[in-house]
């Protein structure tokens, strides 16, 4: 498998689209039938909503933007990455949700909702969840796991940050 090439720093945000979906097709490109079935399905959430997509290498971060702050609540790998084809929920990470005024009340909601999807795990180090994408998921899997997205942007906009 080639390893994943991207312009780094493009966003979603209004700029870099050409380069942008350039990014999103070689990501997609990247995956298995089972990771381009829950990706594509992000992505276009994300573009709808216009959220921040920060490209790395070899994922992406998904992102609530602050003036000029971004606060990631997951980030999301292709196969080639040392952890796998995976969406990591980075609710306890101090340079991600860690930034905002989320109470530790509301930070276990939230996982409870990730885990609640039927997706994510504990994952092995660390205190965060993980999604290994193993299968295609059902309709309803992508629908939950969606909502769940929603739920973490609209939390993170609504404490803002610390």
């Amino acid at each position: 498998m080639r390893k994943f090439k991207v312009q780094l720093g493009t966003t979603l945000n209004g700029y870099d689209r050409v380069s942008h979906r350039e990014n999103m097709d070689l990501f997609l490109e990247d995956c298995d039938e089972n990771g381009r079935a829950v990706f594509s399905h992000i992505l276009e959430w994300a573009v709808k909503r216009r959220m921040w997509i920060s490209w790395g290498d070899p994922g992406f971060s998904m992102n609530v933007e602050f003036g000029e702050d971004l606060v990631a609540f997951c980030y999301l790998n292709p196969p080639c990455s040392n952890r796998g084809q995976s969406i990591w929920a980075r609710l306890r990470d101090a340079n991600a949700v860690g930034k905002t005024a989320i109470t530790e009340q509301t930070i276990r909601y939230l996982e409870s909702q990730a885990r609640d999807t039927g997706l994510f795990e504990p994952m092995v180090t660390g205190r965060n969840l993980e999604y290994q994408i193993t299968s295609i998921p059902t309709d309803s899997e992508v629908n939950s796991l969606l909502a769940w997205f929603e739920s973490v942007a609209a939390t993170i906009r609504e404490y803002g940050l610390r």
